[in-house]
């Protein structure tokens, strides 16, 4: 309860011999300069931002640009006696003016130690030595010309094990002097629950210094042990009773020492309302339980169940009996009030269906709107059965509609006959069909149409469709043209008529064949002398073809000429080829 080094907080740990140690508190703490606010521990209450201070100087005209600081800013360092950069020449000027340049040789040295700025007097830093220098690198290993203002380091690395035995320098360039390792040790203690926070060393750590309060589950009871010691040690036996109130909807619990885990669930009767009406009869269920956990499915055996939330557990259904009539009112049943429902007693209906013929089959029922306690409701089932009634004589058609009280309807069946000139198909309807005679159905089954069948004159039938035989051809009054035997004389006449009515040729007809015989051997004649001058003229060109051509003779010797073949030969040779002239003639 001692107040801490802060002046704001108590010290919270038991009571003890020595010093408290620090505030461990994190409050809201500006920096020096007030421009900044962070949580930090409370026991540093000052702290420095990285901002500058920014307050106007005395001057009125620069500001302060020293990082956060408490106090005053001093004065304008741009006051007073002021140099030019190479420190020269000296000015006194107003701090709003700056301070020109002698123009002489900056000889400032550089950060190398060995050379100076050759540049003229200039503001700001000096640039870096840019003169190259042979260089070895700090491990001794490698030489290299370098500018003079750079480090030469090569790229191998250390392989040497730092202090702490666990882990390599790896620095590049290393000369042997390797730092000690800036890695934390992190390795668990002893206590399993705290790791070293000491930098990595060799050997063991130091045991864990906390310490752990084991007590009962109210807390009236306490136990101090090291850390670690706490999964190990069991915890002190408290005689006080126990305070968990009660989790259920009865006001206390069964009186009983203070423990852990759950409470002895209650075991008075729960006695409930249920929606019902009636009181729950089970012992009391109403607390939170956590069900049965279970891994998932096709999970390992160290996968741990999911963690599940307490539930209430309802009321069980309530069990009183009740007795209620079956669906189609056949019997009367007992069953549980919760189970309480419309139940089907397994018999069938037996409602008289409309059509009169037969009862409903469907299973016992409700049954919606019925006209009375024996006919059927209108979720009955409707009589699929065909109707049965037998037909009226020569119709084979079955009744149409479903079973059905009553008549059958007439058939409107439509039946398709081929017409007795077989041209067109009729539709007639049954009904029609089967009530009509033998003169009434020759007056169906004939079409409008004339007869299509030919006679034996060659003409076609002159009557309209009709059954039997077709008119003798002595009635057909089709005209017909006759012609004499040479078809110059033409006369019309009657089917029936044209054997007796045949013209005969007269003279003019013989006069007419005459000059048309006449004038056929005059065709006949040319055709002939035709024939003949072609033949000559074929001859002729074959003679031209076969007769051998006369070679000049250079000299002009006059020879008594041997005859050729074709000479000697000449009657042979024309008979053969006229044969081949007539023969070529007869086939063409």
């Amino acid at each position: 309860g001692r107040v801490l080094t802060c002046e704001t907080h108590t010290c919270e740990a038991r009571c003890h011999v020595g010093d408290c140690t620090l505030c461990d508190q994190v409050i809201q703490q500006q920096c020096v300069c007030g421009r900044e606010s962070l949580p930090r521990p409370c026991a540093a209450p000052e702290w420095h931002c990285t901002q500058p201070c920014n307050k106007v100087l005395t001057c009125g005209h620069h500001r302060c640009d020293k990082v956060c600081h408490s106090g005053w800013c001093g004065d304008c360092p741009r006051s007073g006696m002021r140099t030019c950069p190479c420190g020269k020449t000296r000015h006194t000027l107003p701090c709003t003016e700056e301070v020109p340049t002698c123009g002489d040789t900056c000889n400032k040295d550089l950060p190398c130690g060995r050379h100076s700025c050759m540049r003229q007097c200039h503001h700001g830093d000096c640039d870096q030595c840019l003169q190259m220098a042979l260089k070895r690198c700090r491990c001794g290993r490698k030489e290299k010309s370098v500018p003079c203002s750079s480090e030469f380091l090569c790229e191998a690395k250390c392989s040497r094990m730092r202090q702490c035995g666990r882990h390599q320098c790896k620095r590049k360039c290393c000369d042997e002097s390797c730092p000690s390792c800036e890695q934390v040790c992190g390795r668990p203690l002893g206590c399993r629950n705290h790791k070293c926070a000491a930098p990595c060393h060799g050997g063991r750590c130091y045991p864990c210094v906390q310490t752990v309060v084991v007590t009962c589950n109210c807390g009236a009871t306490e136990l101090t042990v090291p850390c670690g010691r706490e999964k190990a040690t069991k915890p002190p036996r408290c005689r006080e009773l126990c305070k968990n109130p009660s989790a259920c909807h009865h006001p206390k619990r069964k009186p009983h020492n203070c423990h852990f885990g759950p409470c002895p669930p209650c075991h008075y009767p729960c006695n409930k309302p249920l929606p019902c009406g009636h009181l729950c009869s089970a012992p009391c269920h109403s607390e939170p339980r956590v069900l049965k956990q279970s891994r998932p499915p096709g999970a390992a055996p160290w996968v741990r169940p999911a963690v599940q939330q307490p539930v209430v557990l309802p009321c069980p259904p309530c069990r009183e009996p009740i007795a209620i009539f079956c669906k189609g009112r056949h019997e009367v049943s007992e069953f549980p009030c919760s189970e309480v429902r419309d139940y089907s007693c397994g018999r069938k209906c037996g409602r008289k269906l409309p059509c009169g013929n037969h009862t409903c089959g469907r299973g016992c029922h409700a049954v919606i709107n019925p006209p009375d306690d024996k006919q059927a409701g209108e979720d009955c089932l409707p009589c699929e059965s065909g109707c049965l009634k037998p037909r009226p004589p020569g119709c084979t058609h079955p009744c149409t509609l479903p079973c059905h009280p009553g008549d059958c309807p007439r058939c409107e069946i439509l039946l398709k006959l081929r017409c007795y000139c077989t041209t067109m198909n009729l539709f007639v309807k049954c009904c029609e069909w089967a009530s009509a005679d033998e003169d009434r159905r020759v007056e169906l089954q004939a079409c409008t149409s004339q007869c299509t069948k030919i006679l034996s004159c060659g003409h076609r039938c002159p009557l309209q469709c009709h059954a039997g035989d077709c008119s003798p051809p002595e009635d057909c009054k089709k005209k017909v043209n006759l012609r004499c035997s040479c078809r110059r004389i033409k006369k019309e006449a009657r089917c029936f008529e044209r054997h007796q009515k045949i013209p005969k040729c007269d003279a003019e007809c013989r006069r007419v064949q005459e000059e048309k015989e006449e004038e056929r051997r005059r065709e006949e004649a040319a055709r002939r002398e035709a024939e003949e001058r072609e033949e000559k003229e074929s001859e002729e060109a074959l003679l031209r073809q076969l007769r051998p051509r006369r070679r000049r003779s250079r000299r002009r010797v006059e020879d008594e000429e041997e005859p050729s073949f074709f000479e000697r030969h000449r009657t042979v040779l024309l008979r053969v080829a006229g044969g081949c002239v007539a023969a070529v003639a007869v086939l063409g």
